[in-house]
């Protein structure tokens, strides 16, 4: 559960399955629950689709699921790439920094919104973040990843590659060994560490973007099964239905 504000509304955030307080043990404006398996009563929201894989399995059983070519690159990233994963120390500012740092230069090369340091440093101070990254020592740090951690799931938030891998194609093919490596070692750490699923962060239900649909296709190499969840929010206060409704205004004329 997180509790926050962002232009003088207060939110009070449920993530997964967390029991949701009463409207009037509620201190917020606005409810706002993330990948719930049924949206809550009186909640505006929307599906959430994502890819589950199960790490309560034995770790051989894990790896037998990726797809053979997806657990070659796999081996081929350690053994003759050399690549090393590590976890990283998400309570350092100084990490957090770098990491927003790469993923700034990654989202401004793709068109994508920057990501929120306040946010993670939040999560950071409620042991919600797990951050990572695969590098070798030549080439540095070649692929990051950033997960909220919550009710024994680690979700993924972010990955980042970075932009000087975009031009050669032997360095981008060693990137993309880099970025399955550093999935795999994740899931690998979260099971020792007791998590007992691994969210892939969404999943593309639709069947016209083509870059969207290739990042399926990607996650969908590791196994994992399909869920839809839901996202939504619920107004508790006058404010929250001021918010709420300024929201759908300005949502329709974006649209």
């Amino acid at each position: 559960m997180l509790r926050y504000e962002s232009k003088n509304i207060s939110f009070l955030e449920l993530w997964f399955d967390a029991p949701a307080p009463s409207r009037h043990d509620c201190p917020a404006d606005v409810l706002r629950y993330r990948q719930r398996p049924d949206p809550l009563p009186g909640s505006q929201g929307a599906p959430f689709h994502t890819l589950l894989v199960d790490l309560q399995q034995p770790e051989s059983e894990i790896f037998a699921a990726i797809r053979n070519t997806t657990r070659a690159k796999i081996r081929r990233a350690e053994t003759q790439d050399r690549i090393d994963c590590y976890m990283l120390d998400e309570t350092s500012e100084t990490v957090r920094g770098e990491f927003c740092a790469r993923y700034l230069e990654f989202a401004s090369l793709r068109g994508l919104p920057d990501v929120d340091p306040d946010r993670l440093h939040i999560l950071a101070d409620r042991r919600m973040l797990a951050l990572s990254s695969a590098s070798t020592t030549d080439l540095g740090t070649i692929v990051s990843h950033a997960y909220l951690i919550s009710r024994g799931r680690a979700r993924l938030l972010h990955s980042v590659t970075a932009r000087r891998y975009d031009d050669q194609t032997t360095i981008r093919q060693s990137a993309g060994r880099a970025n399955r490596l550093l999935h795999w070692a994740d899931m690998k750490h979260f099971r020792l560490q007791g998590i007992h699923t691994y969210d892939f962060g969404g999943w593309y239900e639709g069947q016209e973007d083509r870059e969207r649909l290739g990042i399926n296709k990607f996650k969908e190499e590791f196994g994992g099964r399909h869920v839809c969840e839901h996202d939504g929010v619920v107004p508790l206060t006058w404010k929250g239905k001021t918010f709420m409704t300024l929201s759908r205004i300005v949502g329709g004329r974006g649209r």
